[in-house]
């Protein structure tokens, strides 16, 4: 196909038909990518999993469904071999994968999850670094990332600036990625099929020294350390984060705890900006997403909360009740098979 200059610039989400592929395909703002042809309605609906279903007194092995294509109750739907909080979570079409946590020890630990069908988790490779405070985890339909995190092997801040990644279908050992600018945990992350977003966090050996405003972001398919996005219009601690193939959003926050919910957009750079509000104030949530809404479950504020709440990812506006976890659960990962990475 011969490519020709636009007569403007292209926006972000523009489709076209690739002759030469036969495909179609929409601009990510750098690029023109394609439309997968797979997706989450082909394997049960669009599908959030939350998992460990703890908090930082009780570790959990219990992970919990929600379907988003609807409202209603999460339900105990599958077991982890090993039981933490502060975990990681990252998604394919067809599996779940939890990984890190606390145990109270840190954990190196992976587990695979098939999302359709639940059950045992199937255990996976190790993280090249035990670690919690496990937010940050992102991926596209063929690796996911896992970046950052709280481990006493970083002294004297006890923040890893690892990034390190596994690929999805063989279940393999975590591998060395790149770095962060610096050690960062209780951070978020979200990822178009391209472009992975690495979101605030905190640098310090207790919790009331200042918290991050600091945006970075590496290209999934290739490997590096992350370049800078942007800052935040504030430093968030303990937000929760999921998107689509366009757009991140960015839920809750720590000290105080607070219900805004702001926004990116993934191809490009720059600050956030508002969205709306939580249906209720919490932090140490977990996000999961469709190519249209995004679910919000668990936290806290101060006690552990049950609470699901939802919004839509294109527009703005505030979030609405969803329905309730089938118990409280705080510092948990979530992830879905219908999230933006995926396309």
């Amino acid at each position: 196909m011969i490519e020709h200059p636009p007569i403007q610039p292209t926006p972000v989400g523009a489709f076209r038909f690739n002759t030469d592929s036969a495909r179609l395909e929409y601009f990510d703002g750098n690029e023109y990518v394609n439309i997968t042809t797979d997706s989450s309605e082909k394997h049960g609906g669009t599908l959030a999993l939350c998992g460990s279903m703890g908090n930082d007194a009780v570790f959990s092995n219990a992970v919990d469904k929600v379907n988003m294509s609807t409202t209603g109750n999460g339900v105990d739907y599958a077991d982890l071999n090993y039981s933490s909080s502060q975990n990681g979570a990252f998604g394919s079409r067809t599996q779940s994968v939890f990984f890190g946590g606390y145990t109270p020890s840190m954990a190196s630990n992976s587990d695979y999850v098939l999302t359709a069908s639940g059950g045992t988790a199937i255990a996976g490779g190790a993280l090249t670094q035990a670690r919690r405070g496990m937010g940050a985890g992102l991926a596209n339909s063929t690796r996911g990332i896992a970046m950052g995190g709280y481990t006493p092997a970083v002294s004297p801040t006890n923040a890893s600036n690892v990034i390190d990644y596994t690929t999805m279908s063989a279940k393999s050992a975590f591998v060395d990625f790149g770095d962060l600018s610096d050690g960062r945990e209780r951070t978020g992350a979200c990822a178009s099929p391209t472009r992975g977003v690495h979101i605030g966090g905190i640098n310090a050996p207790n919790q009331s020294s200042p918290y991050s405003n600091t945006m970075e972001f590496v290209t999934i398919s290739t490997l590096g350390n992350a370049t800078d996005f942007g800052d935040m219009q504030d430093g968030r601690v303990f937000c929760s984060s999921a998107s689509n193939a366009i757009r991140g959003i960015i839920v809750g926050d720590s000290y105080p705890i607070t219900n805004v919910i702001t926004f990116i957009t993934i191809a490009t750079l720059g600050t956030d900006e508002d969205f709306g509000d939580m249906y209720s104030s919490r932090d140490g949530s977990c996000s999961a997403a469709s190519p249209t809404r995004i679910v919000t479950m668990g936290g806290r504020n101060p006690s552990n909360s049950n609470e699901i709440d939802y919004g839509q990812i294109m527009t703005t506006g505030n979030f609405i009740d969803f329905g309730d976890l089938s118990s409280t659960a705080t510092f948990m990962g979530g992830c879905s098979n219908g999230h933006g990475g995926l396309g």
